[in-house]
């Protein structure tokens, strides 16, 4: 897959650089607006593969923008803020889904998996590009099959996969947000 170039980068520098200077100057409403807009889709759709529903995924971005209002002015500037934020939403995904599996019984939630239909959550149609019908049902049809398949990974493998495949992070980035050496994540990428 397309990893991001420079122009990417620079175009993120200078996002990040707006949404840290409306912070900075205490207006935390202009700091979040600009950050929703600018993360909140990649968020939503993180969430959305880690925790397999948009009703838990909408949950997990509330929370996550909640937490990073709460301590964006701790921020030290060490790691680029996507990083940061990334690390922020899969600590809450992590949580929210072992949250889940203690409030149902295991069985109860692989049956839900193998009936995404009667589940709670649809497949949200802001993760879907396509117009046409015909195209829309498809990419719908491998969304499922994808978050069906993710949702039986263990945790690691499937941070590494979503970081990775969907999100297009570098493996400097990747290992950063997941606090392992790049050596470490260069190994469990290839198990």
């Amino acid at each position: 897959m397309n990893r991001p170039n420079e122009t990417v980068t620079d175009s993120l520098d200078a996002i990040e650089t707006r949404i840290l200077r409306a912070y900075r100057a205490l207006d935390s409403q202009t700091g979040m607006a600009l950050f929703e807009k600018e993360y909140g889709r990649r968020i939503f759709a993180l969430a959305y593969r880690w925790l397999g529903n948009s009703d838990d995924a909408q949950d997990a971005l509330q929370e996550i923008l909640i937490q990073v209002d709460n301590s964006i002015h701790r921020f030290g500037g060490h790691s680029r803020l996507f990083t940061w934020v990334y690390t922020i939403a899969l600590r809450v995904c992590r949580r929210m889904r072992i949250e889940r599996r203690k409030k149902c019984d295991h069985a109860a939630y692989d049956e839900e998996l193998d009936r995404p239909e009667e589940s709670s959550g649809r497949l949200p149609p802001a993760l879907f590009s396509h117009q046409d019908p015909d195209k829309l049902c498809e990419e719908q049809c491998r969304e499922l099959v994808i978050t069906l398949a993710l949702q039986r990974m263990k945790p690691a493998p499937r941070s590494i996969l979503i970081l990775s495949e969907f999100d297009h992070l570098d493996n400097g980035a990747i290992a950063e947000i997941l606090g392992i050496r790049p050596g470490t994540l260069r190994t469990r990428m290839h198990r």
